[in-house]
């Protein structure tokens, strides 16, 4: 799995200096040995980090179809970290699309998955201090 990961960074590295074309075989190679090697978890990251390439270089009806496949991979297991990423990406999609409604949208259901999560954390935390304590 390692050889993926350095696949994986490889790609987001030549996407964070927007050569958004060479960080796309990357990812794909790097998607090919994850799911080779049993590590179908990894597919969330690839779908979402596509996604946000192909909206930044215009496709955008594979963009969508690459967030709606993160969003199931993410949502199936419940991703604390990669749902309120995925919403980030969605409201700025929308932006960039000229859909503001939608954008909103996504940004106020980040925003509430965030703080649901922050509650549960919270309600856990003092349960186990509630158990330690007394």
């Amino acid at each position: 799995m390692r050889v993926a990961d350095v696949l994986n960074n490889i790609a987001g590295i030549y996407q964070s200096v927007e050569l958004y074309k060479l960080a796309l075989p990357y990812y794909k190679e790097a998607i090919t040995i994850y799911r080779k090697e049993g590590a179908e978890e990894k597919a969330g990251f690839y779908w979402l980090n596509t996604a946000i390439i192909y909206a930044k270089i215009g496709q955008t009806k594979t963009a969508k179809k690459n967030f709606e496949k993160a969003y199931s991979l993410f949502k199936a297991k419940n991703d604390v970290y990669y749902l309120p990423e995925y919403f980030y990406h969605m409201a700025y999609f929308y932006k960039n699309s000229g859909n503001t409604q939608s954008a909103s949208i996504m940004i106020e259901k980040g925003i509430k998955y965030s703080l649901k999560q922050a509650i549960m954390i919270e309600s856990s935390l003092l349960n186990f201090l509630k158990l330690n304590w007394f």
